[in-house]
């Protein structure tokens, strides 16, 4: 069965946890969680169908590299998804496609962005990029573009990852 009765989840502040497999807290009613900084490996659909989930957010010194697909689908009431700078994020994967998120911080570690990363997210308005960001900008003639590198080792930026949202570099 499922764990609709979880409503909340803690890690301790030195917790050891290395994976949240595939499916762990599927269709549960978990609220928000904070993954901790040990965790190196979610799997896919990890929080799907988690309707009552409205906050997901990496600590510090993440060593998550990528958002696994599916890692949110259906999760209707979910607005807030917190990557920080100082982390070991990489990808951007198809783990965010639907839900209601409003902004996005994409962290100077992010060099790579699954086609679709962003599809259904009607919501997504604000699109935060590090300065320290070296595969992705925006485009200084609109501000409504970002782009990205097909090739990390190359200086062109060849690839339009968003159009018509509201951009800024920090």
């Amino acid at each position: 069965g499922y764990c609709r009765q979880l409503k909340y989840v803690t890690f301790e502040k030195n917790s050891e946890l290395e994976i949240i497999d595939d499916c762990a807290f599927f269709y549960s009613s978990i609220e928000q969680i904070i993954i901790p900084r040990s965790v190196t490996y979610i799997g896919e659909k990890a929080f799907m169908r988690c309707e009552n989930l409205k906050s997901f957010e990496l600590e510090k010194n993440s060593k998550i590299e990528s958002i696994p697909k599916k890692l949110f689908y259906q999760c209707y009431n979910l607005t807030a998804v917190k990557f920080i700078e100082r982390c070991a994020f990489r990808q951007m994967g198809k783990g965010i496609i639907g839900i209601k998120i409003t902004e996005l911080f994409i962290p100077e570690t992010v060099e790579e962005f699954k086609d679709g990363w962003c599809k259904e997210t009607y919501n997504l308005n604000h699109i935060t990029i590090s300065p320290n960001n070296k595969f992705v900008k925006k485009c200084k003639e609109n501000n409504k573009i970002i782009v990205g590198r097909s090739n990390i080792n190359s200086e062109i930026y060849d690839e339009i990852l968003v159009v018509e949202r509201n951009i800024e570099s920090i």
